[in-house]
């Protein structure tokens, strides 16, 4: 897994998300980014995790999607050896 290494510091220890959450990779990245990035997310997402409602599977749980493929069959569909992004 790739991290971009910015992360800001917080005493939160929640986040409340009142809407859709967009998850992956963005059209036209760089300007997106302000150019900090050129590549967007080539991977497979099966599983976002949540606290207090657990697992959330993408696939069946997308409000909308654009060039999402279906994940390999040989992917792990409920976690993988990567440790949780936070």
């Amino acid at each position: 897994m790739l991290h971009s290494g910015e992360t800001r510091p917080t005493s939160k220890k929640s986040m409340k998300l009142p809407g859709n959450v967009f998850v992956g990779g963005a059209p036209d990245l760089e300007v997106f980014t302000g150019f900090r990035y050129k590549h967007n997310l080539n991977g497979c997402i099966v599983v976002v995790e949540g606290e207090t409602v657990g697992q959330i599977n993408l696939s069946s749980a997308a409000v909308n999607g654009v060039n999402a493929n279906v994940c390999p069959a040989n992917d792990d569909p409920l976690g993988g050896t990567e440790p949780p992004v936070v």
